[in-house]
């Protein structure tokens, strides 16, 4: 098992996955993100389960920061989302031929993956009760808005994911995560 944290979150993949984590931290990629190159904004976790398939995963976790501080609306943050899923496959091109360490293998294979998703996993509130009515509908209204957005991207919108971290035997979600010890 292969475990990443982000975002005050633990991300546990498949021995068998593909993973990058910190992709939008990689030397290759800071340098398309400065003020003098591109600005570029990157998704945080990549991965490429089978040989096929490339996720893009994006963490947000608005639990833990300040309670009472509510998410960003969510066409404002299916926006961003969709604007990070569409600058990491052009820093991906870049990485497949400019980049100097092992990015330049995986840039290469996640450019070779016939399908792309885009997932978000969001924790909107402290309310891990899946029966929470305000935050079920905010995911919902994320997943609608994330499906505009990212529309040229995506074949279909089954290629879109909005989940949480509990959520566990979802349909294509191959990777578990859950808060992390160090998260207040």
């Amino acid at each position: 098992m292969q475990t990443f944290e982000q975002d005050a979150n633990v991300y546990e993949f498949p021995d068998d996955c593909v993973v990058m984590a910190d992709f939008d931290k990689k030397p290759f990629f800071t340098r398309l993100s400065g003020a003098q190159a591109i600005q570029a904004k990157g998704c945080d976790i990549i991965a490429i389960p089978d040989g096929d398939t490339l996720y893009l995963i994006e963490a947000k976790d608005y639990s833990h920061k300040n309670p009472g501080e509510m998410p960003p609306k969510a066409p404002d943050l299916a926006r961003t989302i969709a604007r990070k899923s569409f600058d990491t496959l052009a820093c991906l091109m870049i990485g497949a031929t400019q980049s100097e360490d092992e990015t330049v293998d995986f840039c290469r294979k996640a450019l070779a993956c016939t399908r792309i998703m885009v997932c978000a996993t969001v924790e909107p509130s402290r309310k891990v009760d899946t029966r929470n009515r305000e935050d079920a509908r905010y995911l919902m209204q994320l997943r609608e808005c994330l499906r505009r957005e990212a529309k040229g991207l995506v074949r279909s919108q089954r290629d879109i994911m909005v989940t949480r971290n509990a959520d566990a035997g979802r349909k294509g979600k191959f990777w578990t995560s859950h808060w992390a010890l160090s998260h207040d």
